[in-house]
């Protein structure tokens, strides 16, 4: 008997190693570059690059640097009119501070309250508005930074699993979900049908992570991606012994793609794959949500792009307001001057609005392969870059909505390289340029724009935004301001390069012309001007400007980089009469000592002793009754010397000319 069971226990065993080790092999670490316009492999596509909830957004750059801005984005809840860094120096404090590497983040939101997800190296952090991403797991406190725990386990996450096994983090409102290396899909969720393991709707288990499962103790495999909306969720899974690919789902009013009706369903239930007899292959999933229920999408690996359910917004893009039980795709074709555009086969991107709950944001954008980008549903706000200042503003499939004349908008010859919608949002990355186009509705700082005004952006404005260098969609440099002293000094321009390059790039050219056309002689000193960078190795060659400007005279650009020491006096002026001397030349007239230290009160000279001025405490400077202009102390707080100039004590530790 044990002969007959071993070999096939060390079959089994082998299977699902392989198994395993296949999964394993799914998962990238770093900048993932399989992603927006260059996304190829289903199994390894990077969904969440960029995230956007309703007002804020956050975006991993090519260099692994995590930024946020918007509404409720930082560490308090409060807004950030401009982009911040995720890093410790930024967020938490103590025990709760930011360690690690970061890995994975999410986000949800439920119309103007937020809450974020950051996973490192050393576990799960959260914060922002307490429910709306996560249930009160943990230490979790509203409005503030924390690192958390589930379940009693330090790094937040389920039994099992390590912050290194996580391959995808998604969240929407009320759930936070990830994939691991293995397959293996778990959620952390407030609504019983989301648990995805059949298991009782309670306040216990919504602090508990859920393994989806398609049947009591069965758990779902192979899952390769995880996406949802408000109450409902989607998963992709994929069997490397049949090289095949099946679709699940569960959650609330869920629907199969078989022309059965809507239903709650809390285990994970596989849904209809478009195509009939010959079906698909998926290559990307995603959902939305309206008031009357959900919408899924699938796009294929041969750009076709699928949508089923509720269609109250437009969201199914086939021209109607009726749901639909099965499967429909969407096509529709314009004509602009000459050039006609279509929508049939040719998409290798989507990004629906799957993060905010709200019932008025459902819509989606994609990108064809012509890299123009089609939108259609909800445009609330202009977030599509259609419609006014209506709360709801269905629309059918449109291309290249936002569009305009403006050589600082979204015109018809731009290539898009990356987008993301957003809650009321709508974030691209076009060729080119360095800072990231913008519609829909401005406020708190969710244009990145340096204010918390409030109003409507419906053409896309890609001048006021901040620069941004997204992982997988970088066309040209992002470069440090520099400038030069005098018009005759020079500068290095290797100083203003960034200190990572992104995946594909050999260097970075510079250039003296727009065109391209025109190498720098010797970019290690240059006068003042304009000059252009490019990535090397790159096939299609986009130039970020870079001007030299000349410092003013007194301004603290000047004062910071523009230091320097004079040569002591020894030629003119009057002679010295006094001095101390631990060299024992007093008055020799070979060295003319002191008197050749011209123009002083006196002179100090010592090779084995210092001069030591008097040491006070930064309050004790500050008690001083009545300090004279030019008075001199040694703060021994501050580790300076501190000069008194008549109005307040300063550092005296940057020498300057004049």
């Amino acid at each position: 008997m044990k002969k007959t069971i071993y070999p096939f226990l060390a079959a089994v065993l082998l299977f699902l190693a392989g198994s395993s080790m296949d999964l394993k092999a799914q998962c990238v670490s770093g900048c993932n570059t399989n992603t927006y316009v260059n996304s190829v492999d289903p199994k390894t596509i990077e969904y969440d690059n960029m995230v956007g909830v309703f007002h804020s957004s956050m975006a991993k750059e090519y260099d692994g640097t995590l930024k946020v801005w918007g509404q409720g984005v930082t560490q308090t809840s409060g807004n950030a009119l401009t982009p911040i860094v995720v890093n410790p120096a930024n967020f938490g404090t103590g025990a709760n501070q930011l360690s690690g590497t970061i890995l994975k983040f999410a986000g949800g939101s439920n119309v103007n309250t937020q809450q974020f997800a950051v996973l490192t190296s050393n576990g799960l952090y959260i914060w922002g508005n307490a429910g709306v991403l996560v249930p009160n797991i943990g230490n979790i406190t509203n409005n503030q930074f924390r690192k958390v725990t589930v379940n009693s386990k330090a790094d937040g996450l389920p039994a099992g699993v390590s912050p290194g096994d996580v391959k995808m983090m998604f969240g929407t409102q009320n759930a936070l979900t990830i994939v691991t290396c293995s397959g293996a899909a778990y959620m952390l969720s407030s609504t019983g049908n989301s648990y995805g393991d059949g298991a009782t709707d309670s306040v216990t288990n919504d602090l508990l992570w859920h393994r989806v499962s398609t049947a009591a103790n069965t758990p779902l495999t192979g899952v390769i991606a995880l996406r949802g909306t408000y109450q409902a969720f989607m998963a992709l899974t994929y069997n490397s012994t049949t090289d095949s690919y099946a679709i699940y789902t569960w959650g609330a009013n869920t629907r199969l793609g078989n022309n059965t009706a809507a239903s709650n369903r809390s285990f994970a239930t596989q849904m209809t794959i478009p195509g009939g007899a010959t079906p698909v292959i998926p290559k990307m999933i995603g959902m939305t949500a309206s008031s009357g229920g959900k919408t899924y999408y699938l796009l294929s690996t041969t750009g076709r792009v699928f949508s089923l359910g509720e269609n109250e917004s437009r969201q199914l893009g086939n021209n109607s307001t009726a749901d639909s039980n099965n499967w429909v795709e969407p096509t529709a074709s314009t004509t602009i001057g000459t050039t006609t555009y279509t929508l049939n086969s040719n998409v290798v991107w989507m990004s629906p609005q799957e993060h905010d709950g709200q019932f008025y944001t459902a819509a989606i954008n994609v990108v064809t392969n012509n890299y123009k980008i089609w939108a259609w549903g909800d445009s609330s706000y202009g977030m599509l870059g259609a419609g006014g200042s209506a709360a709801s503003f269905p629309i059918n499939p449109t291309f290249m909505p936002g569009n305009s004349s403006s050589s600082t908008g979204l015109n018809y010859a731009d290539k898009i390289l990356a987008l993301e919608t957003g809650g009321h949002t709508t974030i691209l990355i076009k060729q080119c340029t360095n800072k990231f186009g913008y519609v829909g509705h401005k406020i708190n700082g969710s244009m990145a724009d340096g204010t918390n005004a409030s109003g409507q952006v419906i053409t896309y404005n890609f001048a006021d935004t901040a620069v941004l260098s997204v992982c997988g969609a970088v066309s040209s440099p992002a470069l440090t301001n520099v400038g030069v002293c005098s018009a005759t000094t020079t500068v290095d321009l290797t100083n203003s390069e960034p200190a990572t390059l992104p995946q594909g790039a050999t260097g970075i050219n510079w250039w003296t012309d727009v065109t391209l056309t025109t190498p720098v002689p010797d970019i290690h000193n240059v006068g003042p001007g304009t000059y252009y960078a490019s990535f090397a190795g790159f096939i299609v060659q986009c130039g970020a400007p870079l001007s030299v400007i000349v410092y003013t005279v007194g301004s603290q650009e000047y004062n910071a980089n523009c230091a320097c020491y004079n040569n002591p006096n020894t030629s003119t002026g009057v002679d010295t009469k006094h001095g101390i001397t631990l060299l024992k030349r007093a008055g020799e007239s070979s060295t003319s000592w002191p008197m050749l230290r011209k123009s002083a009160h006196t002179v100090l000279e010592s090779n084995t002793k210092g001069f030591v001025i008097t040491r006070l405490t930064t309050q004790q400077i500050t008690n001083l009754a009545s300090p004279q202009e030019g008075m001199m102390v040694y703060d021994i707080d501050a580790t300076c010397l501190k000069i008194y100039d008549g109005t307040a004590w300063s550092c005296f530790n940057t020498a300057a000319c004049p």
